[in-house]
């Protein structure tokens, strides 16, 4: 549960870091998804 909210917090700030720095306002999955999934297949194991 905690993990989940790390990663959550962690997700949420990697996405408003990307939009404050892209104009188009969109988080690149191809780098933060594989991340994120990562993560959360830790946390399954857990």
């Amino acid at each position: 549960m905690i993990f989940t909210m790390i990663t959550n917090n962690l997700y949420n700030n990697l996405y408003r870091w990307d939009r404050s720095l892209d104009e188009r306002g969109t988080l690149d999955l191809s780098v933060a998804w594989p991340i994120f999934k990562a993560l959360k297949e830790a946390e399954a194991l857990t």
